[in-house]
């Protein structure tokens, strides 16, 4: 296993937990639940809060987050990565094709 596939599958998890929350918040928002609205806003954050720390180069270990999401779409994030994707850590320069 490289680095690209590390991080592609830690991305993947983190959308489909985000997917989660947007779905939890756009259900208190069908059913008129503030309770339910209010728990898929603190998933959101939480899910955020957790990306930042486990998406991290597997080579030097400082976090890739923000140049993953360095727009506020997700969607558009990981489109990009996963069509020309970054080829080296931003940080120590090391390729991630290079087995871990």
């Amino acid at each position: 296993m490289n680095g690209r596939e590390l991080i592609t599958r830690k991305f993947r998890q983190l959308l489909a937990a985000m997917v989660f929350a947007a779905g939890t918040i756009l259900a208190g928002l069908y059913l008129e639940s503030i309770p339910l609205m209010v728990t898929g806003v603190g998933l959101a954050w939480g899910i955020s809060r957790y990306g930042y720390r486990t998406i991290c180069c597997p080579y030097c270990n400082r976090s890739l987050y923000k140049h993953l999401f360095a727009e506020a779409a997700i969607m558009a994030s990981w489109v990009s990565w996963s069509k020309k994707g970054q080829q080296a850590c931003p940080s120590c320069k090391t390729s991630f094709s290079q087995p871990i």
